[in-house]
């Protein structure tokens, strides 16, 4: 079976029932964890921000204080773990201001990290890779959360490391 496009799907669910359309929303759920995690988003977090990123803050410490530094090989996949799940929640909220906000805590966090996470030069090659990205995406943000993300930006410039 091949699925159908977006603008049929929208179509057919615009003459759906409300049951029906609860029931195709729990079974999306049930099918995957994205799909939960989507609509755990838009029910509980779409309207209060800071409770989704408090959470997920609390989550990538929590990843952070995990990590196995027994060896490098662990110790970089730990770490390439926790920026997916960034990148994932980032996808959820698909808010820039959201993407910013938890790509400079990843930063932080990985700055602050013993041992020494950017002596490694692949890690070193995520955090510039990162640092770059949100250099980009706090310039099309609102000049006044431009301020506030530079600043904080600032201290986490590769060249302080």
């Amino acid at each position: 079976m091949k699925a159908k496009s977006l603008k049929k799907l929208r179509e057919e669910l615009v003459y759906a029932e409300k049951q029906e359309l609860v029931d195709f929303c729990l079974q999306l759920a049930r099918f995957k964890a994205e799909n939960k995690e989507l609509l755990t988003y838009e029910l509980f977090y779409r309207n209060n921000k800071d409770l989704y990123l408090t959470e997920i803050e609390t989550h990538v410490d929590k990843e952070f204080k995990g990590l196995n530094a027994d060896s490098y090989h662990y110790l970089k996949k730990g770490v390439q773990k926790i920026n997916r799940h960034i990148k994932k929640y980032v996808r959820i909220a698909k808010d820039p201001e959201v993407e910013v906000h938890l790509t400079l805590y990843f930063l932080e966090k990985f700055k602050d990290y013993q041992p020494p996470l950017h002596k490694q030069k692949i890690l070193n090659n995520l955090y510039q890779r990162e640092y770059k990205l949100v250099c980009k995406k706090i310039e099309k943000l609102h000049p006044d959360l431009q301020y506030d993300y530079n600043s904080a930006l600032e201290e986490l410039h590769p060249n302080n490391l």
